[in-house]
């Protein structure tokens, strides 16, 4: 299903550690620590997300590209298969979005000729935040492309070199 449901991804890290994680539908975002039965050591990551529209299955790989990896997510369906990677999960996994695609063609059977003819994507685009076990919210995450210092001091030019990561 995509368009109206309220799609939320969350991951219960203790001390950092990722211990579970999954997907949840049609729940009030500041429930989620309690419907995934947080302790109170744990923080919970939480992508909140809304669907694109569709993207072809030969336009995939032109439509995502990598520097959009944690800030972008992708939903893949073939038929009746689905299979989603949020964008926390992208980008904590190593995960680019050529890497998704098999992962969905392994984890679905589908091969690659199927789905370039008949499959569609979609961009999961949302906001990311980390929440306490008491259901407060402790901050928005953002991801941001290389933010370039510059440095105009004998060249007037900025410098490529003096990226901030």
């Amino acid at each position: 299903m995509t368009g109206s449901e309220n799609l939320l991804w969350y991951c219960v890290r203790t001390r950092g550690i990722a211990k579970r994680s999954g997907w949840l539908t049609n729940i009030p975002f500041l429930e989620v620590p309690r419907r995934v039965s947080a302790k109170n050591d744990d923080v919970v990551e939480v992508n909140t997300l809304g669907y694109s529209p569709p993207i072809a299955a030969d336009d995939y790989l032109v439509k995502f590209r990598n520097r959009q990896r944690g800030i972008v997510g992708v939903e893949l369906q073939y038929a009746n298969k689905r299979v989603r990677f949020s964008p926390s999960y992208m980008i904590a996994s190593n995960l680019n979005f050529e890497r998704a695609l098999q992962k969905f063609l392994t984890k679905t059977g589908v091969s690659q000729k199927e789905f370039s003819k008949s499959g569609t994507a979609f961009a999961l685009k949302g906001r990311q935040y980390l929440m306490t076990a008491d259901c407060k919210l402790r901050s928005e995450l953002t991801r941001v492309r290389r933010v370039y210092r510059q440095d105009l001091s004998k060249t007037g030019v900025v410098s490529k070199n003096l990226f901030l990561e």
